[in-house]
């Protein structure tokens, strides 16, 4: 009897450790290593625009048209697989005087992945990121 209370209660325990790591890999809203900076108190009023997970062909000329039509910059966070596949979309959003950050290579989620792994993303596609100009 003691044998089957230990047992149920492992596995008690491995169900909730994995419901734990699941709910954690999905959080927008918690990380477990750095930190998420939600707002940044300044003396106006602004608004970032942003844009992730391109360059995507089409769109993006699109979305650069009605930036350029409405005289606004914003930020376009790149996938490097994408920027890979699209080098010439990369390279106009650059050109119109967009910033531009980094999501990744493959924009997986980073959890329970080694530090060089993350460090491949990230290089990989800021190495693209500085070929676009």
């Amino acid at each position: 009897m003691r044998k089957l209370a230990y047992f149920a209660s492992g596995i008690i325990l491995l169900m909730a450790s994995v419901l734990t790591l699941w709910k954690i890999g999905n959080s927008r809203t918690y990380q477990v290593f750095g930190q998420i900076v939600p707002r940044v108190n300044l003396s106006q009023k602004v608004v970032a625009l942003t844009f992730d997970d391109g360059p995507t062909a089409g769109f993006t000329d699109e979305i650069l048209q009605i930036l350029d039509d409405e005289n606004v910059k914003a930020t376009f966070f790149l996938i490097g697989g994408e920027m890979e596949k699209h080098p010439d979309e990369g390279k106009k959003i650059v050109a119109a005087g967009n910033d531009v950050g980094n999501h990744s290579f493959s924009h997986t989620r980073m959890i329970l992945v080694t530090p060089s792994f993350v460090r491949g993303e990230i290089e990989m596609t800021d190495d693209l990121i500085r070929s676009a100009g």
